[in-house]
């Protein structure tokens, strides 16, 4: 790849050096250079990449590309292409794009964002296109699938340089969708620039990620780069009716005059549930949309999981799949790794696993599980350390109000004390029916212990996460697995 084919799309400051060299790798990590490699000097949270600059030349780069002052005639006589730009992630994004041989202009690319449901809706998408006879790829916060091989996803959405990888693997390999989870973090960041969507699906927004986002609209306008910067001409938006910032996204996608189907509950939603049966042990309802009704059987649970189908089944007529596979695509949806997933060892009382890491999504599950449970609600669950602190009293509050009981426990404390995020959790609780274990293995053995037939015991906010993360270190760990040992052992002893 030749920089100077793509100036135009870089923002580029200043030049020096021979334009004319061909990239043989790109990469924002001076430890990853190799001889001929273009090096980025990209700024994050705790590092910033101009301070390696020198390192990666020692290493091998022929190019620097960067955005901050700096004295490039130290480097005088070393044929170093330097090409400082107004922004090097947005100019990683584009070269990434090119270097990868633009593979989402071959693709029929969907991207999902929201605060809640992105990671069901994007297996419920993928489960429709293999009903419809379709090979596809899949990004997303669990793991990162081409066709059926599976790898290890480090990040809801990758950098740039790895989403462009994915998605050139997705075509190489035979794929012709694909379909991506889009983090806040990732479009405020510029990863998925230079891609083409064809979907764009908007699900909820809600209170997450206020560490990074300065306040609520911060948040709302990365999301709604999606639809306002990076769907494709002809493109279609698939936007929740029901949520504030959705109907938000609504206006600005009708001022534009560009394609748009709703979903929720609302009357005035394009597609919408009706007819909605009460089950504990699956979904069963009708959508309505476009003048006909199609009744849908899923084997997910928790009324929730009726916004991921809305979602699905809208971004699958914007594809043009027909009806027939859609409808086979959400029933052929077993569940989703961590995401009201329940353990069932043949006890009288169900456990469920889910990753409501948010005080919206905590509310919705236990909401979801008060309209099909007749028993008692036990929930256990805690907050993550170095996030956002004030989501952790409302979910106290939620958790207390909603639940019949519930457990406090440690989640991710990374470099805090769990004792003290717990004691900020207690400061929305009402009520006494309340327990405080920092351990959370005696957590969740606690509501295993104490749930009676009929009874849902809720393990939140870690989800399809396999372990704890404390002072730096990982240490495995498994709600879903813990909760099933603890199950087990109670059956073994005579329990129910």
């Amino acid at each position: 790849m030749n920089i100077a084919q793509i100036l135009d799309k870089i923002g580029v400051r200043e030049i020096n050096g021979n334009l004319n060299k061909s990239a043989e790798g790109i990469s924002y990590d001076s430890r990853r250079i190799e001889r001929g490699t273009m090096f980025f000097a990209v700024k994050g949270q705790h590092t910033d990449g101009h301070a390696f600059i020198e390192e990666a030349i020692k290493k091998g780069a022929h190019s620097v590309i960067y955005e901050d002052e700096i004295d490039v005639e130290r480097f005088d006589g070393k044929d170093i292409l330097l090409v400082r730009v107004d922004d090097v992630r947005r100019a990683l994004a584009h070269i990434s794009s090119t270097y990868y041989g633009d593979p989402s202009r071959e693709l029929r690319l969907t991207g999902v964002t929201g605060t809640n449901g992105k990671t069901s809706t994007c297996y419920l998408i993928r489960s429709i296109l293999s009903a419809y006879g379709k090979k596809s790829g899949m990004i997303g916060t669990i793991q990162y699938m081409v066709g059926d091989t599976v790898y290890s996803a480090y990040h809801t959405t990758p950098e740039s340089p790895e989403f462009q990888m994915y998605l050139n693997k997705m075509l190489t390999e035979g794929c012709e969708y694909a379909v991506s989870e889009i983090s806040s973090h990732a479009l405020a960041q510029y990863r998925v620039d230079a891609a083409e969507f064809d979907v764009a699906v908007f699900t909820n927004l809600t209170r997450d990620h206020l560490d990074y986002h300065k306040d609520m609209d911060d948040y709302f306008n990365s999301k709604r780069r999606l639809f306002n910067e990076l769907l494709k001409p002809g493109g279609i938006s698939i936007v929740n009716a029901d949520d504030e910032y959705g109907r938000l996204l609504i206006k600005d996608c009708l001022s534009k005059g560009s394609e748009i189907i709703t979903y929720g509950m609302d009357e005035r939603a394009d597609a919408r549930a009706v007819n909605i049966k009460r089950f504990a042990n699956r979904l069963e309802f009708d959508i309505s949309y476009g003048g006909a009704q199609f009744n849908i059987v899923s084997n997910l649970r928790g009324y929730v999981n009726i916004y991921n189908i809305l979602a699905a089944f809208s971004a699958s007529v914007a594809l043009g799949i027909p009806y027939e596979a859609i409808i086979a695509g959400i029933f052929g949806l077993k569940s989703v790794r961590g995401r009201f997933e329940p353990v069932e060892c043949g006890q009288s009382f169900s456990v469920i696993v889910d990753y409501a890491h948010t005080d919206d999504a905590l509310h919705n599950v236990i909401d979801s599980m008060k309209k099909l449970c007749a028993g008692r609600i036990i929930t256990v669950f805690g907050c993550g350390g170095n996030r956002d602190t004030g989501k952790r009293p409302i979910m106290g509050r939620i958790a207390s109000t909603l639940s019949d009981f519930t457990i406090i426990t440690s989640d991710n404390p990374r470099y805090e004390d769990p004792d003290e995020i717990i004691k900020q959790i207690m400061g929305g609780v009402e009520g006494s029916n309340y327990a405080a274990l920092p351990d959370r293995k005696n957590a969740i053995k606690m509501a295993v212990n104490m749930a009676a037939p009929g009874d849902v015991v809720l393990i939140a906010g870690k989800g399809h996460e396999n372990y704890q993360d404390i002072k730096g270190v990982r240490h495995p760990f498994d709600d879903k697995e813990v909760a099933e040992k603890f199950i087990m052992k109670r059956l073994k002893e005579g329990g129910q």
